[in-house]
């Protein structure tokens, strides 16, 4: 049909562009012969790998290459923080494990091409290491693998100590504002936010450990939940993980520890107003474990559900409403 409009309409040949347009097709029929001819087979069970030298540059909205802008590859902190996101994401709004393992082997690939950018015992490395640790401890545990569970996090502990050990000789040498700048990664926070979260990474690992350790243990630890998060908000006051790790210091201590229902349900509700959807859920639901302990029933059942719009049908609030605690989730 196309050929008998153009017979039709002979004066069309004659028109420049139209000759443009045929030349540009024969030229693409032949390049598309050539490449053909050389190019590698992929089976089906193959792809070709994406390297730089493969995988052109993605292409905002026009079609033209001269005017398109390539996207730089994410930086390895960037996906890191957001493989960390996504495994929380994974525990406590899907309650799938394997997301949260697949979430948390994307973030160690993550870091090990970070470890490559840097000397190996920089703090950063060991930052993000102890993170994955104490992330893959959690999740275990929440798993029920309390062993494998048990030895993660003590790796998440011994990693933060090296670390927080590290940056207080860096301290007498360097700032800790500029290390983005520095070591010329992207997205990397400031040394000042890593310092404060190492102390929370360390409260954290140990919080969770407690579920594995006798009385003796906890005693002769119990102070570090109480101090590890004062330290890491006196370092950076919008460090939200560590107000909710202060917060369940108070609600879970016994009173003879320096717990304190009132005092932890009054930082957990500033963590519920943060805007932070993921700290949001779990600070409510906190609350509501909290409240329910004091004998306030309609007050427990209001945050209760409070976290479930958040996150509906989760069966971990379930079982906090029926007084089912696990420390620290």
């Amino acid at each position: 049909m196309l050929s008998a409009r153009i017979l039709e309409a002979g004066s069309l040949m004659h028109r420049p562009y139209v000759r443009r347009l045929i030349q540009l097709c024969r030229g693409m029929i032949l390049l598309l012969i050539l490449w053909t001819a050389g190019a590698p087979v992929f089976s089906q069970d193959s792809s070709p790998p994406t390297t730089a030298e493969n995988t052109p540059p993605p292409v905002h909205g026009d079609t033209d290459v001269q005017n398109s802008i390539p996207i730089p590859a994410p930086s390895p902190v960037t996906i890191m923080e957001e493989q960390l996101l996504a495994a929380g994401y994974a525990v406590f709004r899907d309650e799938s494990i394997p997301r949260a393992v697949t979430a948390l082997n994307r973030s160690r690939e993550a870091l090990d091409e970070l470890a490559g950018r840097v000397t190996k015992d920089h703090p950063v490395v060991s930052y993000y290491e102890s993170r994955i640790m104490l992330n893959r401890g959690f999740v275990l545990m929440s798993s029920g693998d309390n062993r494998e569970a048990q030895s993660f996090l003590e790796t998440s502990i011994r990693l933060s100590e090296d670390a927080l050990e590290q940056i207080e000789e860096d301290l007498r040498s360097m700032s800790l504002e500029n290390w983005e700048h520095e070591l010329s990664i992207p997205a990397l926070p400031a040394g000042r936010e890593i310092h404060s979260d190492l102390w929370r990474v360390l409260s954290d690992s140990y919080m969770y450990l407690f579920n594995f350790k006798g009385t003796l243990y906890q005693m002769s630890n119990g102070a570090k939940l109480r101090d590890y998060p004062r330290k890491a908000l006196e370092l950076n006051p919008g460090n939200l993980r560590a107000l909710l790790s202060r917060g369940l210091f108070f609600i879970n201590a016994p009173a003879i520890g320096g717990g304190n229902n009132g005092r932890g349900i009054d930082l957990l509700k500033q963590l519920a107003s943060s805007g932070n959807e993921l700290l949001a859920f779990q600070a409510y639901a906190w609350i509501g474990s909290a409240q329910l302990e004091n004998g306030n029933g309609q007050e427990a059942e209001e945050a209760f559900h409070a976290a479930q719009r958040i996150f509906p049908g989760t069966a971990w609030v379930a079982g906090l409403r029926r007084g089912e605690r696990s420390q620290g989730r």
